[in-house]
Protein backbone atom coordinates (compact mmCIF):
# COMPACT_ATOMS: atom_id res chain seq x y z
CA UNK A 1 0.00 0.00 0.00
CA UNK A 2 0.98 3.50 -0.63
CA UNK A 3 0.45 6.13 2.07
CA UNK A 4 0.75 10.06 2.46
CA UNK A 5 1.66 10.34 5.86
CA UNK A 6 2.50 14.58 5.51
CA UNK A 7 3.55 17.13 2.92
CA UNK A 8 5.55 20.55 4.03
CA UNK A 9 5.05 23.14 3.43
CA UNK A 10 1.38 23.20 2.76
CA UNK A 11 1.37 26.74 0.62
CA UNK A 12 3.21 28.30 -1.43
CA UNK A 13 2.89 30.38 -4.37
CA UNK A 14 0.25 30.63 -7.31
CA UNK A 15 3.56 30.71 -10.07
CA UNK A 16 4.85 27.20 -8.40
CA UNK A 17 8.48 26.45 -8.24
CA UNK A 18 7.88 25.65 -4.47
CA UNK A 19 9.91 22.39 -3.50
CA UNK A 20 7.16 19.93 -2.05
CA UNK A 21 8.29 17.66 0.63
CA UNK A 22 5.87 14.51 0.95
CA UNK A 23 6.35 11.66 3.62
CA UNK A 24 4.72 7.99 3.31
CA UNK A 25 5.34 4.57 2.78
CA UNK A 26 5.53 2.49 0.04
CA UNK A 27 7.25 4.92 -2.54
CA UNK A 28 9.30 3.15 -5.39
CA UNK A 29 12.55 1.71 -4.10
CA UNK A 30 14.68 2.56 -6.67
CA UNK A 31 14.34 6.38 -6.62
CA UNK A 32 16.40 6.66 -9.96
CA UNK A 33 14.62 4.48 -12.24
CA UNK A 34 11.33 3.74 -10.11
CA UNK A 35 8.19 5.32 -11.22
CA UNK A 36 6.99 7.78 -8.38
CA UNK A 37 4.37 10.13 -9.51
CA UNK A 38 3.15 13.17 -8.12
CA UNK A 39 0.34 15.51 -8.73
CA UNK A 40 -1.34 18.76 -7.59
CA UNK A 41 -5.25 19.18 -8.44
CA UNK A 42 -4.31 16.25 -11.53
CA UNK A 43 -1.31 18.60 -12.93
CA UNK A 44 2.22 16.63 -12.87
CA UNK A 45 4.32 18.08 -10.16
CA UNK A 46 7.93 16.98 -11.09
CA UNK A 47 9.88 14.51 -8.38
CA UNK A 48 12.90 15.54 -7.77
CA UNK A 49 15.00 12.26 -7.70
CA UNK A 50 17.79 13.48 -5.98
CA UNK A 51 16.53 14.07 -2.95
CA UNK A 52 13.63 11.40 -3.48
CA UNK A 53 13.59 8.12 -0.81
CA UNK A 54 11.21 5.19 -0.54
CA UNK A 55 9.65 7.33 2.44
CA UNK A 56 10.03 10.54 0.99
CA UNK A 57 9.01 12.12 -2.25
CA UNK A 58 10.26 16.00 -3.12
CA UNK A 59 8.74 17.67 -6.32
CA UNK A 60 8.67 21.01 -7.52
CA UNK A 61 5.25 22.33 -7.65
CA UNK A 62 3.66 23.68 -10.73
CA UNK A 63 1.70 27.11 -11.46
CA UNK A 64 -1.66 26.82 -9.62
CA UNK A 65 -3.81 24.39 -12.17
CA UNK A 66 -7.04 27.06 -14.12
CA UNK A 67 -10.30 26.80 -12.30
CA UNK A 68 -9.57 25.28 -8.51
CA UNK A 69 -11.61 26.35 -6.43
CA UNK A 70 -10.19 28.27 -3.17
CA UNK A 71 -6.36 27.53 -4.11
CA UNK A 72 -6.80 24.28 -2.70
CA UNK A 73 -4.59 21.22 -4.56
CA UNK A 74 -5.37 17.90 -3.65
CA UNK A 75 -1.48 15.75 -3.44
CA UNK A 76 -2.15 12.28 -5.01
CA UNK A 77 1.22 10.09 -5.42
CA UNK A 78 1.40 7.36 -7.91
CA UNK A 79 3.66 4.41 -7.79
CA UNK A 80 4.12 2.25 -10.48
CA UNK A 81 1.22 3.54 -12.27
CA UNK A 82 -1.17 1.90 -10.37
CA UNK A 83 -0.76 1.88 -6.78
CA UNK A 84 -2.21 5.42 -5.36
CA UNK A 85 -1.64 7.39 -2.22
CA UNK A 86 -3.88 9.84 -1.13
CA UNK A 87 -4.13 12.18 2.25
CA UNK A 88 -7.78 13.07 3.36
CA UNK A 89 -6.17 16.26 5.33
CA UNK A 90 -2.78 17.06 3.00
CA UNK A 91 -3.56 19.53 0.48
CA UNK A 92 -1.54 22.48 -1.01
CA UNK A 93 -2.65 25.81 -1.07
CA UNK A 94 -1.53 28.19 -3.73
CA UNK A 95 -1.42 31.83 -2.29
CA UNK A 96 -1.30 35.24 -4.20
CA UNK A 97 0.34 36.77 -1.60
CA UNK A 98 3.31 35.07 -1.71
CA UNK A 99 5.81 35.54 -4.42
CA UNK A 100 7.69 32.84 -6.32
CA UNK A 101 11.03 31.19 -4.72
CA UNK A 102 13.82 32.84 -6.29
CA UNK A 103 17.75 32.73 -6.00
CA UNK A 104 18.85 34.17 -2.47
CA UNK A 105 22.27 34.04 -2.64
CA UNK A 106 25.33 32.66 -4.62
CA UNK A 107 28.33 31.76 -2.82
CA UNK A 108 31.86 30.83 -4.10
CA UNK A 109 34.03 28.36 -2.50
CA UNK A 110 37.51 27.68 -2.78
CA UNK A 111 39.08 24.44 -2.85
CA UNK A 112 42.60 25.21 -1.53
CA UNK A 113 43.89 21.69 -1.93
CA UNK A 114 43.52 22.33 -5.44
CA UNK A 115 43.45 25.59 -6.01
CA UNK A 116 39.86 25.25 -7.82
CA UNK A 117 37.15 27.52 -8.23
CA UNK A 118 33.56 26.02 -7.87
CA UNK A 119 30.39 28.04 -7.78
CA UNK A 120 27.87 27.40 -5.27
CA UNK A 121 24.24 28.19 -5.15
CA UNK A 122 21.14 27.60 -3.02
CA UNK A 123 17.50 28.41 -3.58
CA UNK A 124 15.22 28.35 -1.09
CA UNK A 125 11.46 28.45 -1.57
Amino acid sequence: DVRVHTITPTFGSVAGGTLLTITGVGFSEDRFNGNNQVDLAGVNCPVISFYSTPTRLVCRTPPRPQGLPDNRAVVRVVVDNKRIGLCASCSFEYSERLPPPSLLSLHERYMYETHTHTPRTHAFS
